[in-house]
């Protein structure tokens, strides 16, 4: 017999449900944190059953499937990550528009019981591909904000201490900004002796 097993993902958890396809519910939705316990025993459920009889479908969520959706990749199962706009048509075709976690994980399993043949699933090197794409755009968001700091913080210095920001060169960034910290204003500055350096 094939089953399908749905998951409805949510931010640090998951809602899994197990159908067979003639409809008969085996598994009634029970939650899953994405922690290395949780993740096992979901795998020990899913290992009653052979690994071609079962398809897992789970709605693309941005970054909060990709903890769920690596490890059972990696345990070698048949994942599909569906696109979030297809599975909204496929949950709309129902009367009744009450919707919750464990509803949702029914409707995905029910989902992946009525288009077996049709699934596609992902490929784990693909899901690296993502991961590394998602990486990096989170890398390019943290170097821009970087740098918008640095434009912020010349600003400043031009207003309160014109000159002060071009002494500074990259070595001596991170010094520049401790005795900025410290004396943030000039009348600050004027409280002290001047003293020659040698």
């Amino acid at each position: 017999m094939k089953y399908g097993v749905g998951i409805d993902v949510s931010k640090g958890k998951s809602t899994v449900s197990i159908l067979s396809i003639e409809g008969e519910v085996i598994e009634m939705p029970f939650d899953v944190n994405h922690d290395l316990t949780d993740l096992s025993s979901l795998d020990e459920k899913l290992s009653k059953f052979s690994k071609e009889d079962i398809k897992i479908v789970l709605e693309q969520t941005g970054t909060y499937h990709l903890p769920i959706l690596s490890y059972l990749l990696e345990k070698e199962y048949c994942v599909v990550a569906e696109n979030a706009l297809k599975i909204k048509k496929y949950l709309d075709r129902s009367l009744r528009k009450a919707k919750n976690d464990n509803k949702d994980s029914l409707k995905l399993a029910e989902y992946a019981c009525d288009n077996w043949y049709k699934l596609k699933p992902n490929a784990l090197e693909e899901e690296k591909y993502k991961e590394l794409k998602f990486l990096s755009r989170q890398y390019f968001s943290f170097v821009n904000i970087k740098v918008q700091q640095k434009v912020d913080f010349s600003n400043l210095c031009d207003i309160l201490f014109p000159g002060y920001y071009q002494l500074l060169e990259e070595y001596n960034f991170i010094l520049g900004l401790k005795v900025f910290e410290k004396f943030n204003d000039p009348a600050i500055i004027k409280k002290y002796e001047r003293r020659k350096v040698l």
